[in-house]
């Protein structure tokens, strides 16, 4: 699927905001993710936060799963980095 609507690693990433990419280990699709986190701080020369965070052995949306001391470490990275993105420059 190169249509970059379809699959936005096809596409120009350039421009995105600051950005955290989080996925399990074992998600289906862990490949796919790593090429996106890649490919946004390739088009955005390093000019844009890009934060890509991958918890071994966690499936997708293991952030629901809030038992798992993972699915902590993940809320919480989620909110050190949206509070970094508040304070004033």
């Amino acid at each position: 699927l190169a249509y970059p609507l379809l699959t936005p690693v096809n596409g120009d990433l350039s421009g995105f905001p600051p950005t955290i990419v989080q996925c399990g280990g074992s998600e289906v699709l862990v490949d796919d993710i790593r090429k996106l986190a890649e490919k946004l701080q390739k088009d955005n020369h390093e000019h844009v936060q890009v934060v890509y965070d991958e918890y071994p052995e966690m499936v997708h949306v293991f952030h629901r799963f809030f038992h798992r001391p993972e699915a902590d470490a993940a809320f919480s990275r989620l909110a050190k980095f949206v509070a970094e993105l508040k304070q004033p420059s």
